[in-house]
Parts: C-alpha cells; sequence; structure tokens
C-alpha cells in the first residue's frame, strides 16, 4: 500500500463508485467512504439521453452497483452532500459543515452541462441534461406534438433528438456545425447521421445559431441568427460540459482542461488522485494531456488510481471509445478524431436515411488514428484496441478498393 488511512472519493459517479469497488478488489483494507453531492446511488449517464428518457429503461437499471453491494464491501455512503472545502496540505476536506480527515483522496467530481448564455436561456422550459432529475423534468414535459428545438447536435444533443422524435415530438435541431457529431466522425459519416435524422422527421438548421429564447411565463420561441423564428414549447440545450473543477481550483491544484493527472491519476498534491470526466489525464502514447468524456475511459482511469493506490501502479495509456445509438442506428468510435483528416472507408456509408454498414479508418502522417464504424463493431473493437501502440495504415490488397473521403 502506498497509503494509509481512510480512502475518501470526492464524486459518487460512475467514476468514483468504481474506484471504492476497484480498490476492495485490489485488497485495499483502510475504511473507504464516497461522497456524493446527488442524494441517488451512483448511477451512469450513458441512457438518460435515450433508454431512460425514452420510458424504456427504470432508474434502477442504470444503478453502477445495488446499495448492497456497497455495504458487503463496507464502503460508507455519504450521499446528498457536497464537498466544500480540500486541504490538501493537511489531508482534510469539509463535508455538510464537519472535517474529514483522508488518508488519500480521488476527486471524481465529474462535469456539468455547459449552460447556454444567450437571451432567455432561465425561461421556464428550457432544459439541460446531466442528470437523473434533468431526465424527468424534461421526459415530464414531452408529449406526441410538442414543439422542441434541440440547441446542439452533439452526442447528447443527437440522441435526444432521436429520442424524442420517437416520442412524437415535433423536432427541430440547431447546430452552427454543418453536420451532427461534426467533431466525432468524419464528414461522410456526419453527413449519413443527418440524413437519419431528416429522413424520420427531425428538421436540422446546420450552420446556424441561437440569437434569443423568447416567451412570457415560458419559452415560446428560438429565433436564430438570421431571423428564423421556431415555436417551441421546449428548448433543450446540448452544449456540451464543463468539469467540476473547483474544488480543486479552490485547493491550489493544477487544473487546465480538467484536473490535470499524470498517467496513473496522480495529482500535483501528495496522495490526492482524480478520475473521470473532470480530468485532463497525461497519456503517454499521445505526449500531452487530454480531457476524455466517455463511459469506458472514466471506468479505466478509476481502476488504474485504484490499482496504483493500493500499491500496484499502473498506468493508463489507451485511446478513447464510445458509442451513440440514434433510433435503431448503433454508432461506435475509437481513437482521437479528427475532423480535418482524410478518412479509407470499407464497405459503404449510407445515405438517403440508411445507415450503411462500415469501417472508416482516420488516418494522419501513415498511422490510423481513429475509426468509425457502424455494424463492424468486433471489427472495430479490435483495431481500437491496437491504436495507442501505433497502427500503420498501407495500402494492401485488401484496401485498395476502398474509396477516399478528404474531409
Amino acid at each position: 500500500m502506498t497509503a494509509r488511512g481512510p480512502a475518501v472519493i470526492v464524486g459518487a459517479s460512475l467514476a468514483g463508485a468504481t474506484a471504492a469497488l476497484a480498490l476492495r478488489r485490489h485488497g485495499w483494507d483502510e475504511p473507504i467512504v464516497l461522497i456524493g453531492e446527488e442524494a441517488a446511488l451512483p448511477y451512469e449517464r450513458p441512457q438518460l439521453s435515450k433508454a431512460y428518457l425514452a420510458g424504456q429503461r427504470e432508474a434502477r437499471h442504470l444503478l453502477v452497483a445495488p446499495e448492497q453491494r456497497f455495504a458487503d464491501n463496507d464502503i460508507e455512503l455519504v450521499l446528498g452532500h457536497p464537498v466544500t472545502e480540500l486541504h490538501p496540505a493537511e489531508h482534510r476536506i469539509t463535508v455538510g459543515g464537519r472535517e474529514r480527515p483522508y488518508g488519500v483522496l480521488v476527486l471524481c467530481t465529474g462535469a456539468a452541462a455547459r449552460r447556454p448564455g444567450f437571451p432567455g436561456a432561465t425561461l421556464p422550459g428550457v432544459h439541460l441534461l446531466r442528470t437523473l432529475a434533468d431526465a424527468d423534468r424534461l421526459r415530464a414535459e414531452v408529449s406526441p406534438g410538442t414543439r422542441v428545438v434541440v440547441v446542439g447536435t452533439g452526442l447528447v444533443g443527437s440522441e435526444v433528438a432521436a429520442t424524442l422524435n420517437r416520442l412524437g415530438a415535433d423536432v427541430v435541431a440547431v447546430d452552427p456545425f454543418p453536420t451532427p457529431l461534426y467533431r466525432l466522425v468524419p464528414t461522410a459519416v456526419g453527413e449519413m447521421l443527418a440524413g437519419l435524422h431528416g429522413d424520420r422527421g427531425v428538421r436540422l438548421r446546420p450552420g446556424r445559431t441561437v440569437r434569443e429564447i423568447v416567451g412570457g411565463r415560458r419559452v415560446e420561441a428560438v429565433v436564430l441568427d438570421d431571423g428564423e423564428r421556431l415555436p417551441a414549447q421546449v428548448v433543450v440545450a446540448g452544449l456540451g460540459a464543463v468539469p467540476n473543477a473547483g474544488l480543486a481550483v479552490s485547493a491550489g491544484l493544477e487544473v487546465g482542461a480538467g484536473i490535470r493527472t499524470d498517467e496513473f491519476g496522480r495529482t500535483g498534491a501528495a496522495d490526492v488522485y482524480a478520475a473521470g470526466d473532470v480530468v485532463e489525464q497525461f497519456v503517454p502514447h499521445r505526449g500531452r494531456h487530454e480531457r476524455v468524456e466517455h463511459w469506458k475511459y472514466a471506468i479505466q482511469q478509476a481502476g488504474a488510481v485504484a490499482a496504483t493506490i493500493a500499491g500496484t501502479p499502473t498506468p493508463l495509456d489507451e485511446s478513447p471509445w464510445f458509442w451513440t445509438d440514434q433510433y435503431d442506428v448503433h454508432l461506435e468510435v475509437a481513437g482521437w478524431p479528427d475532423a480535418g483528416a482524410p478518412t479509407v472507408v470499407d464497405g459503404a456509408v449510407g445515405r438517403a436515411g440508411e445507415p450503411g454498414e462500415f469501417l472508416a479508418r482516420t488516418v494522419t502522417a501513415g498511422r490510423v488514428r481513429a475509426v468509425t464504424g457502424v455494424g463492424r463493431g468486433r471489427e472495430l473493437r479490435a483495431l481500437g484496441r491496437r491504436l495507442a501502440g501505433g497502427v500503420f495504415h498501407e495500402e494492401t490488397d485488401e484496401m485498395r478498393g476502398s474509396a477516399w473521403i478528404s474531409d
């Protein structure tokens, strides 16, 4: 063991709960305390914009682990209380007005949905989506025929647009970029996604921004930069997330795009680690710090931190992997996307509202940097696992029939 005394984990998130349970698996026999600002047990967020929002999955099915598993592992849960102070030099925190000492601390405070800055964003009927409570409030206001404007077609915005469309809402999606998931997938794949939405009735407004939201007692319309007025009863802002790094900033930890850590999850303060969406971790094969907000990466970071704390230093040097479900299409992405890089496509990217079946390799300087696919999941994940070690693209006989797309 590299430290003694209680292991205190701030943030009852996916990363926080994973770290707590992993510490026990690695033989940590000191007390473990998991502290969360939300009153709910730790849960996973990916389905909030999909099955949970659609009413197809209950909250209990989103839990990282049932409450009994934490009890069985002698993990103390302190839920519904934010940590208000961190004093690394003194190895103590303040939670609920009470000071608690720690032997080792793990910050898993996650991220918050980015709030829109345009006028009218605080009107009733304007929603963010980051928590169970957010999803419950949004779902309660949507029924067949509800006029919804989704602002942003990144992962959350695209998924929300698809889910609410399937619930019968009248959906318009607005984004300054030309295609959905613009920064995450090759242009041809973004065009395919735009076709999926359009074919199913979602009206896209690419290349547009919101000037203001107007209304009296609640939202009535969204006015775009070109003057178009979109009637709206509900607005959903899917504008990305901001790391909850305030505690780290006030404690004097190094914070860039998130709390800076090395590849082991260690911050610059003794016995203080971090994992999950709040982290900007050093990635050895990239040679720089990166902030990754994906489900699997949070689990991997938490596991690496737990192993290192327990005395088996374990660096994380992996490429990220994530998926999105929109309508009946399951799209996967592994690696480090670059919207401006050329892409080699095996198979066919769909058009006219069909997804196709394909594996698209993003290639820069002769190396595969990312891979995107539909219907080729096993192949994609196998290739994705190799990306950190370097995969060189070569013009083999197999690849000569591939279609080159200039993004």
